[in-house]
């Protein structure tokens, strides 16, 4: 699975230099401006991992884990210990669930136990909810965007359908004044 050869490749190659990886899909727009103030706040606390929560019912249980479409980072030192004396590969093996972003959550909060409970929630009253939006490319189609962006300090958008991306990038680049 991707997520978890990118994850090793990162704890191999790259584990000192960051404080956090990121994991988005390739229909995801991450605002950065946004973005850096909840890093920065959750590498102070060193938060193991955080972004949309999620939930998924498997035999009797709920695993938690985040939504990698909505996009998530993982700290530095959560990785290390995933990756530790072959940790993501047997991950890879036993994982039960077919979903990877859901194979990931499970390998951090069960089979390694590295005692990551869920996803850290970034949700306030201040932010009108949600910063992080995993959603259906329809919501898209029907959201006025520019001012979706301008009232919401958004920190990722999913699925979003290549020809919304232009109206996108530039109500944020309004937004910012660049």
């Amino acid at each position: 699975k991707k997520a978890f050869r990118m994850f090793r490749w990162m704890a191999d190659n790259m584990i000192d230099e960051y404080d956090y990886f990121a994991k988005a899909d390739d229909d995801s727009y991450l605002v950065i401006p946004d973005l850096m103030p909840i890093v920065d706040s959750m590498a102070s606390r060193e938060v193991p991992f955080f972004g949309r929560t999620g939930s998924y019912k498997f035999q009797d249980a709920n695993i938690q884990y985040c939504s990698g479409g909505a996009g998530y980072f993982i700290h530095r030192e959560t990785l290390h210990g995933a990756a530790e004396d072959g940790g993501l590969e047997r991950c890879l093996e036993r994982s039960p669930v077919p979903n990877e972003d859901v194979s990931v959550g499970w390998c951090l909060t069960s089979h390694l136990d590295l005692g990551v409970s869920e996803c850290e929630k970034t949700e306030s009253s201040k932010f009108k909810g949600q910063r992080f939006y995993h959603t259906d490319p329809w919501t898209w189609k029907t959201v006025d965007v520019p001012k979706f962006i301008a009232e919401h300090d958004t920190v990722s958008l999913h699925k979003l359908l290549s020809n919304r991306l232009r109206d996108v990038n530039r109500a944020y680049r309004g937004k910012f004044g660049l």
